[in-house]
């Protein structure tokens, strides 16, 4: 199977990639022509604020599913989509073509605003927390808890609490804001 892993690679995979970056950096410059807010992001993914057009990203995600575009992310406000160099021109060009005529809304989707800033405080370090028993608890559950192990949203992909730190109220109501509802916590701590 290495053998016809790297025969792929060799038979023009480069160009493939290239091509496939090309033709997303044409869509985001497409789709940011009319109206849509794009996030600039790794060469790969097509990030969407979907708030931009009056949409939650979960009312975007099922527009597209609708019409056989699946998505790898979705929240209240993100749409997080992945190519690859498999993709055919035809499947980009439908996505295009898709989100061209996405259904034209009232721009009145109010953003909750909330600091991502937590600054919780480090009880245990990170690796005493990582190898502590734990136990996955419900988020009300976890205020004045040590975090065992982070949960993370993506975007923004980054840690609200890390192993080690106390879980405050703060915390919690960012964890709500990306949906999450459990916490890995250090268990009789």
């Amino acid at each position: 199977s290495l053998d016809l892993c790297n025969r792929y690679i060799c038979d023009g995979y480069r160009e493939k990639l290239s091509k496939t970056v090309q033709k997303l950096a044409y869509i985001r410059e497409k789709l940011r022509g009319i109206g849509f807010s794009v996030e600039d992001s790794e060469p790969l993914k097509l990030t969407l604020d979907a708030t931009s057009c009056g949409y939650t990203g979960e009312e975007l995600a099922q527009y597209l599913r609708q019409n056989n575009i699946e998505v790898e992310f979705a929240d209240c406000e993100y749409v997080v989509m992945m190519a690859t160099p498999e993709n055919t021109e035809g499947e980009l060009d439908r996505l295009l073509f898709t989100l061209e005529h996405l259904p034209a809304r009232e721009k009145n989707i109010k953003r909750e605003t909330l600091s991502l800033k937590c600054k919780p405080d480090a009880v245990l370090s990170i690796r005493e927390a990582v190898f502590a028993e734990s136990e996955t608890v419900a988020l009300k559950e976890a205020i004045g808890r040590i975090c065992a192990s982070p949960t993370v949203s993506c975007p923004p992909a980054v840690p609200i609490v890390v192993s080690g730190e106390r879980i405050d109220t703060e915390a919690v109501r960012v964890f709500e804001k990306y949906g999450i509802e459990e916490i890995s916590v250090v268990k009789n701590f």
